[in-house]
């Protein structure tokens, strides 16, 4: 992947690491499009500034990784981040997932090359809200699991993930609802699915999609034609109930582990 570099005024960044290297990525949206953030981002006195700037296909060096960039509006993440500026239209539509492949991509070389506590998880991967002294919606929808899991296949040398295996970890983990997204740009429908029951719907109202980004379901990725392939993702969780009845307990994992009550 070519990356281009677009250096930020000097006044828009502190030399150096003040607490040595980064140990953390912070994930911000651009709301709005890649050039005039390159723009806004580089030029002028102050902040903001970041690490890399990235749309599809084409990614910017901005701030030295090995310099501090400011993004994040708290000193203490600024001080131990790489962050990422990823485009999005204006507003709060989350990034497509072409970008979220090129962040990825840089995010698995920038974990290589500063020896990253890995597989990359949510302790070392924060939305900007996540971080900020004041409050924000930034990233809004970026899908920051699609992105940490993108990042470590790419470490770990692995393929994507089976639709069954997206299943079983979704529910190990105590998943009740997800979204089904395809990945194929012609099949626009998002579906959301009962992990318990098997039960999926159409998510035909821009509401609906806004509401299920909200809440942060996790997303299930499918190919293909629709229909076809979320009835795989049924027979994924129809055979995973019957070999493991134990996952589907009406108690959740996370609920039976704030219990104390143990898994049957």
């Amino acid at each position: 992947m070519k990356i281009r570099t677009v250096r930020p005024d000097p006044r828009k960044y502190t030399p150096g690491r003040p607490n040595g290297k980064p140990n953390l990525f912070v994930i911000h949206h651009q709301a709005g499009y890649q050039e005039n953030s390159i723009r806004v981002l580089t030029t002028g006195q102050g902040a903001p500034s970041a690490s890399y700037i990235i749309s599809e296909g084409d990614v910017v060096a901005s701030v030295p990784e090995g310099d501090t960039p400011w993004t994040n509006n708290n000193w203490a993440s600024n001080t131990r981040s790489i962050t990422f500026e990823l485009a999005n239209s204006p507003g709060m539509a989350p990034p497509s997932r072409g970008t979220l492949e090129s962040a990825a991509q840089v995010m698995a070389a920038a974990a290589r090359r500063w020896g990253y506590t890995v597989p990359l998880t949510r302790a070392n991967v924060k939305g900007h809200n996540e971080v900020a002294d004041k409050p924000t919606a930034c990233p809004g929808g970026t899908d920051l699991g699609w992105l940490i899991a993108r990042a470590n296949q790419i470490l770990t040398g692995t393929s994507a993930p089976s639709v069954a295996e997206q299943v079983k970890a979704l529910v190990e983990s105590g998943t009740m609802y997800a979204r089904i997204v395809n990945t194929n740009p012609a099949e626009k429908t998002r579906w959301l699915i009962n992990l318990r029951t098997a039960a999926y719907a159409a998510m035909t109202s821009n509401e609906q999609g806004q509401a299920a980004l909200r809440l942060k379901l996790p997303t299930i990725e499918i190919t293909g034609k629709s229909l076809t392939e979320i009835e795989k993702v049924r027979q994924s969780v129809n055979l995973l109930r019957d070999a493991h009845p134990d996952l589907f307990d009406p108690l959740t994992k996370a609920e039976r582990k704030a219990l104390g009550v143990a898994a049957k």
